[in-house]
């Protein structure tokens, strides 16, 4: 299995899911600690996208799978076929992608560890990065969840995530995609 397909699948579901829990004006009691953690967990995943690595990818993985294990509010959006974390091996990744992910999470991170959260900019971090990942998918790629979904090109990824930006973000986000 590729890390960046295994990686891109685990985040892209992750991102749809909260991306969908958080929409709504009234957030459930416990929500905020477990957008915390997921969000965290997938920011660790993210960080595997860089890393030629692949006993660390490796151990992440493994990590995180424990933690889906562990807090069902987090497992129940993945559905994994196989654990087979052994045949993984580095495979080609796409560079401005994977720095644009870097980027929306570290902002996305920032804002859910401010102590009042503004529901409205997590969602829309969440809508620009979930079309991201989506680069990584394709039908019939080995991965843990096995979800089978046709990718999207670079610059299609790049263009939904711009068209889910609120005008400040396109602002401070636009210069890094230029090329698009």
């Amino acid at each position: 299995m590729n890390i960046h397909d295994v990686i891109g699948e685990l985040l892209y579901i992750g991102i749809v899911a909260e991306r969908g829990r958080c929409y709504g004006k009234c957030w459930k009691f416990g929500y905020k600690k477990t957008l915390r953690r997921h969000v965290i967990e997938l920011n660790k995943l993210q960080k595997c996208l860089q890393s030629d690595d692949k006993e660390f990818v490796k151990a992440v993985i493994e990590e995180f799978i424990s933690v889906c294990n562990d807090n069902p509010e987090i497992g129940k959006f993945y559905n994994f076929q196989t654990n087979q974390v052994d045949k993984l091996y580095v495979g080609k990744g796409n560079i401005i992608i994977d720095r644009f992910i870097k980027e929306l999470f570290l902002e996305l991170t920032t804002e859910i560890n401010r102590p009042i959260i503004f529901k409205k900019k997590v969602y829309y971090i969440l809508c620009a990065l979930h079309n991201l990942p989506r680069i990584y998918l394709g039908k019939d790629k080995a991965t843990l969840c096995n979800l089978n979904q046709e990718g999207i090109l670079e610059r299609d990824a790049i263009r939904y995530s711009l068209e889910n930006m609120t005008v400040d973000m396109k602002k401070k986000y636009q210069n890094m995609v230029s090329t698009y």
